[in-house]
């Protein structure tokens, strides 16, 4: 069991934190505070651990096939999408641990959860060694096992192996937005509902004065209320201006916030493409390959990490396989009819292969045999008949198949 420490910022982020209080990893982690920052990043952690996992051996040898059936076992016995969607918070943060609990068996050496760390309490050596700190050493942090804690990365280099999250980006934003909306919230206090305006004649005394007010509040809590005869008390309206402009601020900001996470806007504001837009369908493609790098920065790190300690520790030797996430998409089967019509309209024809590797299940219709006796059409050149054997004799008709 590790005790929490104070937390040490790395060099890159201490900037930052000064200017709002020395706060640290928390100012990123409060970004998420806000709906529409949290629903966006939320989203794009989904499109990752939707797809399934796949698990591909080194080579087609039978002890790189039973290493691959190891990992693939491990992996299905784990709360996997849970261990990678949690991995995924380096994207807002730069960078997330997390640590692996190991359990022992005569026959195998067996993954059996893990648990995510907070950022506050590691940070990086000269060659990029993840260290814990400690209360009794929290300056250069405590070496740490091996094989123990994953380390995934969002935007990280040799020289920042911290990373480079988004939140890098969402701070200012969502931070606008925040005043923006107490703004708002302001402006309807004061507006949203007349404000009473009480007039009392220069010689009025205070405790006349004092009745006024104590009128006016009572009006502002929706009660009746008296005053003395000579005195005015009306209610005052707010003209001119609106809260359109806050609103407009708003829904920008959640734009840009939509932006800077997924690429684009038109996946999370309905009203920017409207029903059948085909903009809609590209901008939804651009959430698609976001996704399908995050994955494969997340799959590297698996790979680099708990795939290889998994096989160390009980297959040494073995090659390593490769853990992967399927992003095929199901064939568009309205588009691949529309394409085939279109060739037999032109005058092409499938062959039988084509249709048993497009079309299962689907064979050629037989075609309509003119009934016995029936005359050739008119025009037609005499000769055999498509229906009729040598001598005019009628071909059979054939069955369906």
């Amino acid at each position: 069991t590790y005790a929490l420490c104070a937390c040490i910022l790395p060099p890159d982020e201490a900037p930052r934190a000064s200017r709002v209080g020395g706060r640290g990893y928390p100012i990123y982690r409060d970004i998420e505070r806000d709906g529409h920052a949290w629903s966006v990043l939320d989203k794009r952690k989904s499109a990752v651990i939707a797809r399934p996992v796949t698990v591909t051996p080194a080579t087609e040898s039978a002890r790189d096939k039973a290493a691959a059936d190891l990992v693939e076992a491990q992996i299905k016995a784990l709360p996997f999408d849970r261990i990678c969607k949690e991995l995924l918070d380096a994207t807002l943060i730069g960078f997330a641990v997390s640590e692996i609990m190991w359990s022992s068996t005569p026959a195998e050496r067996r993954a059996t959860g893990a648990i995510p760390r907070s950022q506050d309490r590691f940070k990086f050596d000269t060659a990029n060694a993840l260290r814990l700190l400690t209360r009794s050493n929290s300056s250069t942090g405590e070496p740490l096992p091996e094989r123990k804690f994953i380390v995934h990365r969002h935007g990280g280099t040799d020289n920042n192996p911290y990373g480079l999250g988004l939140g890098t980006r969402l701070f200012w934003p969502v931070f606008f937005k925040r005043q923006d909306i107490t703004f708002w919230l302001t402006w309807l206090d004061k507006y949203g509902s007349p404000m009473p305006l009480g007039k009392y004649p220069g010689n009025a005394t205070p405790a006349e004065k004092e009745t006024l007010l104590q009128a006016a509040i009572a009006i502002r809590q929706e009660a009746a209320a008296i005053i003395p005869e000579g005195m005015l008390l009306e209610l005052l309206e707010a003209k001119g201006g609106s809260t359109d402009a806050y609103e407009r601020l708003a829904r920008y900001m959640d734009e840009q916030i939509s932006l800077i996470v997924l690429g684009e806007t038109m996946t999370t504001t309905a009203a920017g493409a409207g029903l059948g837009s085909s903009q809609a369908d590209v901008h939804n493609d651009v959430r698609i390959e976001l996704a399908q790098a995050d994955a494969d920065l997340l799959n590297d790190t698996l790979n680099q990490t708990l795939v290889r300690w998994i096989v160390d520790f009980n297959d040494p030797g073995a090659g390593y396989p490769k853990i992967g996430r399927d992003f095929s998409e199901p064939e568009d089967l309205t588009a691949k009819a529309n394409r085939d019509k279109t060739l037999s309209e032109m005058g092409l024809e499938p062959d039988d292969a084509y249709l048993t590797e497009n079309w299962p299940g689907w064979r050629r219709k037989a075609p309509t045999l003119p009934a016995s006796g029936s005359l050739p059409p008119e025009g037609a050149a005499p000769g055999l008949g498509a229906a009729q054997r040598p001598g005019g004799a009628p071909m059979p008709a054939f069955a369906a198949g």
